[in-house]
């Protein structure tokens, strides 16, 4: 079926909300469709340099610094997140958009530069002993049309008789139907469309490891992942034939990497429900 990927966004951030993929969400390996309930939500959080908490020896370290502007108008983009890879260094853009990680190892790296409603983009330094480079990254706007989703209660999960031949529909792990509180939130109004996923696509998006997870980018390339299903065949209305469709044949993983690389997350389970009932507070959806 055609499964929807969208867009959301919460004024606070809970690490506990970083769900791992589980059985009932995830299918590896060769991809069938989007995973059910698989959305994206914007984490409005705070970076760090992490090398501060674990110095190096700084004689055999250099500097990375630059600025992030918008690729249109070349302003400067403040709280933008700034990471270099492989390492784990990240920092975020101050009020003109430059930014500076000090005590980078010597050696070659991917800087990368997100920020929520824009489309994330890379470029490389070189890092040699006591030496500063530069590297500027342009990213451009990637706007979502979103909604909001008010705070308050709504019963999640299902009853028991609640059947309707969908799998795990009234099984003992959406029992017992509870209440749930959560804040408000932000989720767009249609799904991601392939247009938009070959925006990310054309941006590195199956190439560049910054946006993936350690644990998706091994997924990745063991399995040589480099488009979603169906891409090139176009079935099941796959495929920039199809640019207003919304995207099928993308597994958890690859959901994770377009979220990171629009500045996006994927939302918990309670998150998806409450939005996907609406108003039907109580009723099935």
């Amino acid at each position: 079926p055609n499964l929807e990927v969208l867009a959301m966004k919460q004024k606070t951030f809970s690490p506990t909300l970083k769900l791992p993929p589980t059985p009932a969400l995830l299918r590896t390996g060769r991809r069938t469709g989007l995973i059910v309930a698989c959305s994206l939500l914007i984490v409005m959080g705070c970076s760090q340099n992490f090398d501060r908490k674990n110095p190096v020896d700084p004689i055999n370290c250099g500097i990375i610094s630059g600025k992030v502007t918008d690729a249109s108008s070349g302003a400067g983009i403040t709280a933008a997140t700034v990471s270099i890879s492989p390492a784990t260094y990240t920092v975020t853009s101050d009020a003109n958009g430059s930014y500076i990680i000090d005590n980078v190892p010597q050696g070659s790296y991917t800087v990368t530069a997100t920020k929520a409603g824009y489309g994330g983009n890379s470029t490389s330094a070189i890092i040699t002993a006591g030496q500063q480079v530069t590297a500027n990254v342009a990213i451009n706007v990637f706007s979502i049309e979103m909604i909001s989703i008010p705070a308050g209660n709504f019963t999640m999960g299902s009853t028991a008789t609640d059947t309707l031949n969908w799998p795990n529909c009234g099984s003992a792990s959406q029992l017992p139907q509870h209440t749930i509180y959560l804040a408000s939130y932000q989720i767009s109004k249609y799904e991601i469309t392939n247009t938009q996923y070959k925006t990310f696509m054309d941006a590195g998006g199956y190439s560049i490891s910054a946006y993936w997870s350690n644990e998706g980018w091994n997924w990745r390339t063991t399995n040589n992942i480099t488009e979603p299903a169906w891409w090139s065949t176009g079935e099941c209305n796959s495929g920039p034939s199809y640019p207003n469709y919304p995207v099928v044949g993308v597994g958890w993983y690859e959901a994770d990497a377009f979220c990171r690389w629009a500045g996006l997350r994927l939302p918990t389970e309670a998150e998806w429900e409450k939005a996907a009932r609406g108003g039907m507070k109580s009723k099935r959806y």
